[in-house]
């Protein structure tokens, strides 16, 4: 059998061959080079926004703190209205920046701001009502919680001005003051009554309730409260004490 014979192989002269190789390797150079300078480009690209972002984060949280702490400045010096439009600041900034959950903390903010003001005018509205009633004990428990929503607001001329209006309405109708006395013997037999039980917190609460109804009186110049005020003032401490 006749073996199959490979045809010779033919030879290319260098000449004709090298150009050939120089272009090749200089046309993928040129490739890899404009490959690698895009990818270069691109980093930068990405690397500058990255460096942007930062910017503007640290930029937005320099004004977030600024918009918190000021908030925070103007709420202490009872300046609330103030306040909240600052925390509504900070919250929009947040917002817009897709932020939501930090977002919360301003809302919290700004809720409990505004709940305080609509507590306080329920209770004027209410107060208004009774004073037409005549109610002296839901009068005076009234003037105090508004008074205790305005501390809270920090709004310290309001509070003076309700006390100034809490006195003298009853040095007007001093005639009522035995309903507030009375009142403040049945909380004490309450309170009594709980600290007796080991209610010792709720006891507490109540003796205070009385306490400042004695130091109210202390106010209108009424004999002998001043050792009310330390009585009730003891049992309260008692009643704390137990608890811790």
């Amino acid at each position: 059998m006749q073996k199959n014979i490979a045809p010779p192989r033919k030879r290319i002269p260098l000449k004709i061959i090298i150009p050939h190789i120089t272009k090749l390797s200089s046309s993928q150079s040129a490739l890899e080079k404009e490959e690698i300078q895009g990818k270069i480009f691109e980093k930068e690209q990405d690397q500058l926004l990255y460096s942007e972002k930062l910017i503007v984060e640290k930029e937005l949280e320099i004004r977030i703190n600024e918009i918190k702490l000021l908030g925070e400045e103007l709420y202490s010096e009872g300046a609330y209205l103030e306040a909240q439009r600052q925390f509504e600041l900070g919250k929009g900034l947040l917002l817009k920046f897709g932020r939501e959950k930090e977002a919360y903390l301003f809302s919290d903010l700004i809720s409990g701001i505004e709940g305080l003001i609509e507590e306080r005018e329920k209770r004027l509205e209410i107060l208004e009502h009774e004073k037409i009633e005549g109610n002296p004990v839901k009068i005076f428990e009234l003037y105090y919680d508004i008074i205790e929503i305005s501390e809270k607001l920090r709004d310290l001329d309001v509070v003076s001005m309700f006390q100034s209006e809490l006195i003298q309405f009853f040095q007007i109708n001093k005639f009522k003051l035995l309903d507030i006395e009375n009142h403040r013997l049945n909380l004490e037999q309450k309170a009594d009554s709980l600290s007796r039980n080991n209610h010792f917190e709720m006891a507490a609460q109540i003796y205070e309730k009385c306490e400042k109804i004695s130091e109210f009186l202390v106010q209108l110049e009424k004999e002998g409260e001043i050792a009310y005020v330390e009585k009730f003032r003891n049992k309260k401490n008692e009643c704390l004490k137990k608890i811790s």
